[in-house]
């Protein structure tokens, strides 16, 4: 049996996580679906020990699993009293491997018997490696500061319906910054967790969160837009250190959350764009290269459902066959990367199929 001693004001999940001896850091790394899982466990116990009058309660009270980080239900949910209660060795070996991560050691299986009349000349079958998957990358949970604002909200999954969520809206040097909060395992109290970006498109998509990495800047803001053909693709807008706006596509990640994309470039005469990567491989199959001449540039435009390339040397426009001779005359390495621009609606004109009637 395994002996939990319960301090005073100490909670069950304070008690156990002393028990294993888990220090503040690895109280971070866990999540709240681990300790839901502990919880569950710790139920299920008690629901065993109903049945035995004789055994004492682990805890009184009700046992919601799913409300656990509500700080408004600690008063009513898995209440226990100063002292020591025991889980039986089997439980408390779940317990530790869920809260520690943990691998059960495998069982000793019996020795097989060796082959007395093995088959000759066959190669020995090879298992392919089996890949490890990444880590989830959990966010460092910090104090909320003094003014921010703390909202329920959406917070989607992509491709799934968004769940209600309390999140945090910072301001830091005039740039609003969006957390989801989090409840620390440790001290119960909320903390600013999960990075978010928020959707600000109109009244009905305002209240719409996602989970970004790093590698979105802050100050960036979320929006779902038509992307290589792909409608409601999730992309973000934001601007660089010179003040030039820019729209990316996003990536969801094995973990959930969104990583920056592709730079996505306008179609003119829509409201659809490209990824750079769509536009490279258009201009490797049609030149063999995707590195346009110097001062050539490439633009986009739609007519008639239909997606037309642009070149321009110089800001006239030229033929896709005189690119092909630029390209042949140009020595090599002497090419620079091709500069995609938006044209104006003035210049989307030219296109002869915008003048077909």
């Amino acid at each position: 049996m395994a002996d939990i001693s319960v301090k005073r004001g100490q909670g069950i999940s304070q008690a156990i996580a002393s028990k294993l001896g888990l220090n503040k850091e690895q109280l971070k790394g866990i999540k709240l679906e681990t300790w839901q899982s502990v919880m569950t466990e710790i139920s299920n116990i008690q629901e065993k020990r109903n049945k035995t009058p004789e055994d004492d309660n682990i805890f009184t009270g009700g046992n919601d699993v799913s409300t656990i980080n509500k700080k408004e239900n600690w008063k009513s949910n898995f209440i226990v009293q100063e002292g020591t209660f025991s889980i039986d060795d089997e439980s408390w070996e779940k317990i530790e491997n869920m809260l520690t991560g943990k691998t059960p050691e495998p069982k000793k299986e019996q020795p097989v018997e060796e082959n007395k009349n093995p088959v000759k000349d066959e190669p020995p079958v090879e298992e392919p490696p089996k890949e490890t998957p990444a880590p989830k990358t959990e966010p460092e949970l910090q104090d909320i500061p003094n003014g921010a604002k703390i909202k329920r909200r959406d917070i989607a999954n992509v491709g799934e319906e968004g769940s209600k969520e309390t999140v945090a809206r910072v301001k830091e040097n005039g740039v609003k910054k969006y957390y989801q909060v989090e409840t620390d395992p440790e001290t119960h109290e909320e903390k600013l967790g999960q990075r978010l970006v928020a959707d600000t498109r109109g009244i009905f998509r305002k209240n719409q969160y996602y989970s970004v990495d790093s590698s979105i800047p802050d100050g960036a803001r979320a929006d779902l837009k038509t992307v290589d053909g792909k409608k409601d693709s999730v992309t973000v807008k934001f601007k660089d250190e010179n003040d030039k706006t820019h729209i990316y596509a996003t990536t969801l990640t094995d973990d959930g959350t969104l990583t920056l994309g592709d730079e996505l470039i306008k179609i003119a005469g829509s409201k659809k764009y490209y990824t750079q990567s769509k536009v490279n491989a258009h201009l490797q199959e049609t030149f063999g290269t995707s590195t346009l001449p110097e001062n050539v540039t490439v633009q986009l435009i739609e007519s008639r459902g239909d997606v037309e390339y642009i070149y321009k040397k110089d800001g006239k426009r030229v033929d896709e066959s005189d690119v092909k001779s630029m390209l042949t005359q140009k020595p090599e390495g002497s090419a620079t990367p091709p500069t995609v621009t938006n044209p104006k609606p003035e210049e989307a004109k030219d296109s002869p199929l915008l003048q077909q009637k």
